[in-house]
């Protein structure tokens, strides 16, 4: 079995590896609109993968790991929990997981 190539972040890379989702599309056009399949993935990734930014950012080419981390951030991770999220933890540096 071979070892995952580091990534940028100097995290393996957990495209490819057993048991994770193949990456997205590499978005087109000057507006970079998440699909409804990239919301789906990005939390699969970040809450039952358990991936860091980096790593997560490797499954959507052409997008980086701190445009993820707010999409998911101000989106999504009010979604998909239960508790009312307050949004002053991420003004005063709060990094959102």
């Amino acid at each position: 079995m071979s070892s995952p190539e580091a990534s940028a972040g100097g995290l393996p890379s957990a495209v490819g590896q057993a048991g994770m989702p193949d990456p997205a599309p590499r978005p087109r056009g000057p507006k970079l609109k998440f699909s409804p399949e990239d919301d789906q993935l990005l939390v699969d990734l970040k809450e039952n993968k358990d991936l860091k930014w980096k790593q997560i950012a490797e499954f959507f080419p052409g997008r980086s790991s701190g445009t993820l981390q707010v999409h998911y951030c101000t989106k999504l991770k009010a979604k998909t929990t239960d508790d009312t999220v307050s949004f002053f933890p991420l003004r005063w540096g709060g990094n959102c997981d």
